[in-house]
């Protein structure tokens, strides 16, 4: 609905304009005179035509006249169309507005010179140009964390226009629900009876797909201004993964990187993977409209060491994701980390046997490094810095031990738990309730069976998964026969569900050994142990290849993208420095950067400050280079895809709410928040209507 208002009502006394060519006409009226004629009747009825025609030619001319009085008298009225009651009839006292500014990546999309961020900064700055005295404001950045100009609305529009004109677009995602919570508390403190919320974004899917609008009180006016760039089309690198997570020097690896295509056409995208030491690899990919498609290259690194290196395609009108940072830590052994109670240089103990498989020659060479802890020392331990953690013979574990290795697991861990002593139950039942609904074990663990009592009692392997990685070697009896090994103390078991995988089974159908995946990481619960007394496995021919076999396996093979976001805390871990040597960060620019360091166990876990950019971060100790870290866009940001305005504003009780489009148009936001300026026709009509005027009596003087 639409109200028809007026810019300067108090000039309405013009109107009385209207009354000027009136009072001269009636002022210029000539009254008859009555003239004796002789009695002639055709000259009579001649005269009494043309006095009724040119008494209407008066009355014609005499509107017009006023006509013309009346629509100039209007144009200095500047009259206006409002869309808004509240527009139309502003609240007395002043109005409180809070402006927020979409600072995400995305609105740095560049077309003909133009992006979405600097057409919301014109918008901002015109909104700021046109507050009355007296009203208040206040500036709201959305980036990854809000920014506010002032801690309350103030009055000072000139400070704010100048925080717009210096703000640039970031290169992180940007907050809005945050920014949306810091309006609403800085219009909760501010009296004024009338509040507006103006939100500058181009209001990407998926950044505003889960964003809630139910602080936005039912009076207050909010105006929606789209300033996104229609159709806007993007190609970006969304992912670089490497297989495996950490190799080994030698190993053949494979590089993954993810192309996104969000055009409405087929592309062929050519791909460029750069090492820093100068290696560089090419391929091309063809990508379907709206989707993504995997480019791989395969490599090898001769020696261990930190490889950074991008992957990146041809630049377009969003060039931030068309580069992908990664880093390659390559080891020079597969890390094992054995946690156990007794002692490991026990020669009937399970973590004896374990780390002699591990490490089968006795000068310790081998592609695997073995280190072992005790349970109480786990919360000093990097648990992300060993590939496969064994639990052995560890006794009553705490809650805080099984939470971190809880938390390994689903962060992509590898945990094999051997059920050696009585308390394995007790710690597996800690460690599944830990979940908090979400099932961890593969079978739930009863009570223990010991036959090593009894003479010649013991049980065998009945059934094995051979498709399974970790024992598809033994498929061939030639390689080794897994039921030739005798087991004398094990547990009961419960089946839990069908996610689990079940591995090896004992003759009398209880589980010997399964498998389940837990968030991104693997639980592996082997019902059984290598101690001496508890079977025969480590007299076994086919013991050292069944413990390689799993550790080669359960190693992190699916790559995930490693590194940090901008706009997210940037952290790593490096061995810790001998002699308090001085930690230090760079940035892809060579940079000198702060760091927060924070020593854990034998490692020291470091946050780098002020990593706002992708790139490749290096942290370093005394000069010498420990660590990088890729920092990369949040991938995202990428599809540029607007989300639909009404499923936006339907989540707002907001009583008066608007969606305009930045530039020229009838729905601008100058044109819905102070109306429609239409005093300009009022002009062009008055000037049609005087022409006409002078049109008419020139041809009527002729006559």
């Amino acid at each position: 609905m639409s109200w028809l208002s007026f810019a300067n009502p108090a000039l309405g006394l013009c109107l009385l304009g209207v009354a000027i060519p009136i009072a001269i006409h009636l002022y210029h009226r000539r009254e008859p005179r009555q003239i004796e004629f002789p009695t002639i009747r055709f000259l009579r009825r001649t005269v009494t035509e043309q006095s009724i025609f040119r008494r209407l030619r008066h009355i014609i001319l005499l509107a017009l006249r006023a006509l013309f009085i009346a629509l100039v008298a209007f144009a200095f009225l500047k009259p206006f169309i409002s869309y808004s009651s509240l527009a139309a009839n502003p609240k007395q006292g002043g109005t409180a507005a809070v402006l927020v500014l979409d600072g995400s990546m995305s609105m740095g999309y560049i077309r003909r010179g133009v992006t979405p961020f600097a057409k919301a900064k014109a918008e901002a700055i015109q909104l700021l140009d046109s507050l009355r005295p007296g009203d208040r404001a206040n500036l709201i950045l959305a980036a990854a964390a809000p920014v506010a100009s002032y801690p309350r609305l103030a009055p000072n529009v000139h400070g704010l226009e100048e925080d717009l004109h210096r703000s640039t677009v970031t290169a992180a995602r940007a907050d809005i629900a945050a920014a949306f919570r810091m309006a609403a508390a800085q219009l909760a403190r501010d009296d004024s009876p009338q509040k507006e919320v103006y939100v500058f974004s181009d209001f990407q899917r998926s950044n505003w797909s889960d964003v809630d609008l139910a602080w936005i009180e039912k009076d207050y006016r909010v105006y929606f201004v789209d300033v996104g760039i229609p159709d806007a089309a993007n190609r970006a690198i969304t992912s670089v993964a490497v297989r495996p997570n950490a190799p080994v020097a030698a190993e053949p690896m494979v590089v993954e990187c993810q192309v996104a295509n969000f055009t409405a056409e087929r592309q062929d995208v050519p791909v460029r993977l750069r090492f820093d030491t100068g290696e560089e690899m090419e391929r091309s990919v063809r990508v379907p409209p709206f989707s993504s498609a995997p480019v791989s290259f395969p490599c090898r690194m001769g020696g261990p060491g930190t490889y950074p290196g991008e992957v990146s395609i041809p630049e377009d009108g969003l060039a931030p994701d068309d580069r992908r940072f990664f880093v390659i830590a390559v080891q020079e052994k597969v890390r094992v980390l054995i946690v156990t109670d007794s002692d490991p240089k026990d020669r009937r103990s399970a973590s004896y046997f374990l780390s002699r498989a591990m490490r089968p020659s006795r000068d310790g060479a081998g592609k695997l490094s073995v280190r072992t802890i005790r349970p109480d020392q786990l919360r000093r331990c990097t648990l992300k810095d060993y590939d496969v953690i064994l639990l052995a013979e560890t006794g009553a574990m705490g809650r805080d031990a099984l939470a971190r290795l809880l938390h390994t697991i689903r962060e992509g861990g590898s945990v094999v738990f051997f059920l050696c002593d009585r308390e394995a139950g007790e710690n597996l039942a800690a460690l599944d309730a830990l979940g908090e609904g979400e099932r961890v074990l593969p079978f739930t663990v009863g009570e223990q069976f010991d036959l090593s009592a009894q003479r010649n009692a013991f049980t065998y392997f009945r059934e094995a998964n051979f498709d399974s990685p970790l024992l598809q070697m033994f498929r061939n009896p030639e390689k080794g026969d897994l039921t030739s090994i005798k087991v004398y103390r094990f547990h009961q078991t419960i089946p839990v569900d069908d996610l689990s995988e079940v591995l090896l089974t004992y003759e009398d159908g209880t589980i010997a050994m399964a498998r389940r995946n837990v968030g991104s990481g693997t639980l592996v619960l082997c019902n059984f142990s290598p101690a001496l007394d508890a079977s025969n496995l480590a007299r076994n021919v086919n013991f050292v290849p069944l413990i390689h076999e799993m550790i080669r396996h359960l190693r992190p093979q699916q790559g995930t993208e490693t590194g940090s976001l901008v706009g997210e805390p940037c952290r790593t871990s490096i061995p810790l420095p001998r002699g308090g040597a001085t930690v230090t960060a760079r940035g892809p620019a060579s940079e000198e950067l702060a760091v927060a360091t924070d020593r854990m166990g034998d490692s020291v876990s470091v946050a780098i400050e002020g990593a706002a950019q992708p790139g490749v971060y290096r942290v370093l100790a005394d000069g010498d280079v420990a660590a990088a870290v890729a920092v990369n866009v949040h991938p995202d940001e990428s599809d540029l895809r607007p989300m639909d305005k009404q499923a936006i504003a339907k989540r707002s009780r907001s009583g008066d709410k608007h969606f305009v489009e930045a530039g020229t148009g009838e729905r601008t936001l100058a044109g819905v928040r102070l109306g429609r300026p239409i005093w300009h026709y009022f002009l062009m009509v008055s000037l049609l209507v005087i022409s006409m005027e002078q049109a008419l009596t020139h041809r009527w003087r002729r006559t």
